[in-house]
Formats: structure tokens, C-alpha cells, sequence
């Protein structure tokens, strides 16, 4: 898990330990087991575990979706501060750049709640928000061209 930070990646591992551990405790208590009565218990324990662990893996992927979806924001963080700079010598060049900064704005506020997204955890939002901020990115693109 490279995309996970080293403080969530030791909690996490410390979880699926101590839950392995618990598996195995479970695994003795199945195999001393003598009546059907304190099988059907142990089952129900076992049953209430795995909706436990899959919390974990839930923790684990939306760490992961937190990562990659960061990953993103700040490449498109510096795609338009690239963007920007070109903008920046087209200025100085005499070029009216008004429209293209308006629309870098409006790029730089998708990222923005992209990364406002990422932090509630909706990642399907945020990939919008993205994808929302490099259509601005394209039409800036075609915009400077025709300067």
C-alpha cells in the first residue's frame, strides 16, 4: 500500500494483527467446542467479527480512493500553475488574457471542491469536480491558441 501514509498503514496494520489474533482465538474455541449449543454461539461470534473486519478493508479502500484522489488534485494543482504562467507571458505580451484568467478561476474553484470532497470522503464527486477542471483546462487551451 505505497499510496498509504505510514501513521494510517501501522493503525491499519495493527487492526488486521489484532484481528488474526481474534480469528485464532475463535479457531481454539471452535475446536474445543463439545456441545451444538456453544457451537451455535461461537458461530454468532465469528459472524459479528467479519462485519467487524470488513470495516477494516472499508478503512483500507477509502484510504487508498483518499490517496489516489489527492495524488490528483495536486497534479491538477500543478497543471494550473503551469497554465498559469503561460498565461502570465501571453499577458505581458500584450494579449488579452481576461477570458483565460476567468477560466482558470473557475478551474482553480473545481479543484478546490474536489479537494473539499476527497476530505468527506466522496470520491465519485471529487473525480467529477477533476474532470470538470481539465475540460477548463482543454478550453483554456483552445482559447490561447486563437490569441
Amino acid at each position: 500500500m505505497p499510496n498509504i501514509e505510514a501513521s494510517l498503514k501501522t493503525q491499519l496494520n495493527a487492526e488486521i494483527d489484532k484481528n488474526i489474533q481474534k480469528l485464532n482465538d475463535e479457531k481454539t474455541k471452535v475446536q474445543n467446542a463439545s456441545t451444538p449449543e456453544e457451537l451455535k454461539n461461537l458461530a454468532k461470534e465469528i459472524r459479528d467479527l467479519f462485519k467487524s473486519y470488513r470495516e477494516v478493508v472499508k478503512q483500507i479502500v477509502d484510504a487508498i480512493h483518499a490517496s489516489r484522489a489527492t495524488n490528483a488534485v495536486s497534479k491538477a494543482e500543478d497543471r494550473a500553475a503551469a497554465i498559469k504562467a503561460k498565461i502570465d507571458e501571453l499577458k505581458s505580451a500584450g494579449k488579452d488574457t481576461g477570458t483565460l484568467e476567468a477560466d482558470l478561476d473557475d478551474a482553480k474553484q473545481e479543484i478546490d471542491d474536489a479537494q473539499e470532497k476527497i476530505g468527506r470522503k466522496a470520491f465519485r464527486e471529487a473525480n467529477e469536480d477533476l474532470k470538470g477542471a481539465y475540460q477548463k483546462f482543454r478550453d483554456i487551451a483552445q482559447k490561447a491558441k486563437g490569441l
